[in-house]
């Protein structure tokens, strides 16, 4: 049960929706509100409002993927502002603001294979955040700029959709500075990303807390109604997770209503994301196949450029022991995740995947060289569950090659 959103280029076939929409409508009537009082305000107030202006724009950026060009000019003003007045608050933000403007430049870079792009420029501000943050005791900040480094710390490991402990660690220090501001909202987001990541990495111990508070926050009635759009989206992400968690134990039952709570939530709230994919997955899992080809095929058929529900179609292919079928689905995959978006959680699993194919069809060498491949990448990114498989179909492998010779 992939995220989706940690991976940029997905973002557009995922969840796009009326709610998106609407919220733009929404952050558009802010902006201009905001470039109307800023007419009338100087010193402090003017700084504080250039600041508002910036993040506001960062905010809107999602929907319509605004370049964030748009938001640059209102963070340097506000920097050379509060930096001429000697006004720490002022400063704090706007270098939040200057890091996030960096951050947005080296994701759009990274479409194109670059992924250095604006990654000094990022840190820079990050740390200059840290800083002031320090010396004014400001919770907020310190808690936007270790989440941030985290996020820089990620962007600059082998794949974006795996993070290390390191990255976790910058996380738990945002959440820490978030709870000693009082801010739930943030707490709310990095509880859910901390919980995504320590269950794709077999952490469970770890991540079942995480999850537990990141489902409750999210559920808050006045979070959504701030930022609808998105906060919707953290809801079903987290109903996901704890769909994973219950997957994972073997409790089918439970995971397939976090689902469908899931998917209740979306419709209800006209998101477009209505579990069609996860639920495939699901019941491939459980032995529902007909099921899981009618949800999949259809996913596929009106998202094809979507290769998470690609793969778990090959996925479904394989468990009726159709190999062929599963092997043309899973090498399409496997060529998307590699050259196309760099998606190392995705390689890995379809890797393992096509090798349990290739053995099943007695092609052993063949499946030696997905299952080896496959198997590195979890071991590289402490991947357990995968690692499990990847030795159980190892051994299976080795034990044929040998018998064979």
């Amino acid at each position: 049960m992939r995220k989706y959103f940690i991976v940029p280029v997905l973002l557009s076939v995922v969840f796009s929706s009326n709610a998106q929409i609407d919220q733009w409508k929404i952050d558009s009537t802010k902006i201009e509100n905001l470039k109307k009082q800023l007419k009338d305000l100087t010193d402090t107030a003017r700084i504080n409002c250039l600041n508002d202006l910036a993040w506001a724009w960062f905010l809107s950026a999602r929907p319509l993927k605004m370049k964030p060009d748009s938001a640059f000019p209102y963070a340097i003003k506000a920097n050379e502002e509060a930096v001429r007045l000697n006004f720490k608050k002022g400063i704090a933000k706007s270098v939040i603001n200057l890091a996030m403007y960096h951050k947005s430049l080296n994701g759009l870079a990274r479409r194109t294979g670059n992924r250095q792009a604006n990654a000094k420029e990022w840190e820079k501000y990050i740390r200059e955040a840290i800083q002031i943050g320090e010396e004014i005791h400001d919770d907020v900040t310190l808690a936007y700029a270790y989440g941030d480094l985290g996020s820089l710390k990620q962007r600059l490991g082998a794949s974006d959709d795996f993070v290390t402990n390191e990255v976790i660690k910058e996380w738990e220090k945002s959440i820490f500075y978030f709870k000693r501001a009082g801010d739930e909202e943030g707490v709310e987001e990095m509880t859910t990303w901390i919980c995504m990541d320590c269950s794709e990495k077999g952490d469970y111990e770890r991540g079942i807390d995480y999850c537990q508070q990141s489902l409750k926050l999210n559920l808050k009635e006045t979070f959504r109604k701030k930022s609808k759009g998105y906060r919707d989206y953290l809801v079903q992400q987290s109903l996901i997770n704890m769909a994973n968690l219950y997957e994972v134990a073997g409790d089918y039952d439970q995971a397939l209503a976090y689902l469908r709570q899931s998917r209740k939530f979306g419709i209800e709230n006209n998101s477009s994301w209505i579990m069609q994919a996860e639920l495939g997955e699901l019941f491939t899992k459980i032995g529902q196949f007909d099921s899981a080809f009618y949800l999949l095929k259809d996913f596929t058929k009106k998202l094809p450029r979507n290769i998470y529900g690609k793969m778990w179609l090959g996925e479904t292919y394989l468990a009726i022991k159709d190999y062929d079928n599963a092997l043309k689905i899973l090498n399409e995959s496997i060529d998307s995740f590699r050259i196309k978006y760099n998606v190392q959680a995705g390689l890995m699993r379809a890797l393992l995947d096509a090798g349990q194919a290739y053995a099943a069809k007695n092609n052993f060498k063949k499946a030696f060289v997905y299952a080896n491949e496959g198997f590195e990448l979890a071991r590289q990114q402490n991947a357990k569950p995968y690692m499990i498989d990847g030795y159980k179909l190892l051994s299976k492998i080795y034990y044929q090659l040998g018998k064979n010779k």
